[in-house]
């Protein structure tokens, strides 16, 4: 039972039947990839073909902490791979971690091999300058990035 809002003669709100509201059935059973997808993309219709992931990437010790990291040896392979992967979807969000020798990324892959497999090719994976050293599937609940979408 709904109530209406009080009258401007101050009279008390009178009941109203409504039907409940069905209850809406979303793609995918739990735990699949589509039941993980934002309330905003389950109700749209949109079928996610990826899973989210957050992954930590620190800085280590070939890293010159005196120079910004434009500064640093392999800057511009590095922004080259890192706008390929943004420009991609890959990269949903990255930020560096205040106070910390970490960035955090959040990604949309099919699963955590692949963050690892193509992180890997990062030019400072590879020379020594950062390291991926955790990655882990989150469920973000509110403000959850875009996902790449499946036809």
């Amino acid at each position: 039972m709904l109530l209406r809002p009080r009258c401007a003669g101050g009279d008390r709100p009178e009941p109203t039947s409504r039907p409940p509201e069905k209850r809406r059935d979303y793609p995918g059973d739990a735990g699949s990839i589509a039941s993980s997808a934002p309330m905003w993309a389950r109700t749209a219709g949109i079928t996610v073909t990826t899973r989210t992931f957050a992954a930590i990437v620190q800085r280590t010790e070939r890293w010159d902490a005196s120079r910004p990291a434009e500064q640093q040896d392999g800057f511009a392979g590095h922004a080259r791979f890192v706008a390929e992967l943004e420009a991609t979807g890959f990269i949903a969000l990255a930020g560096l971690l205040h106070d910390t020798s970490e960035v955090l990324f959040i990604f949309h892959a099919e699963d955590a091999d692949e963050v690892r497999q193509r992180m890997s090719r990062d030019p400072w994976q590879k020379d020594g300058h950062t390291r991926l050293t955790r990655v882990e599937e989150i469920h973000i609940r509110i403000g959850a990035p875009v996902p790449r979408t499946g036809g």
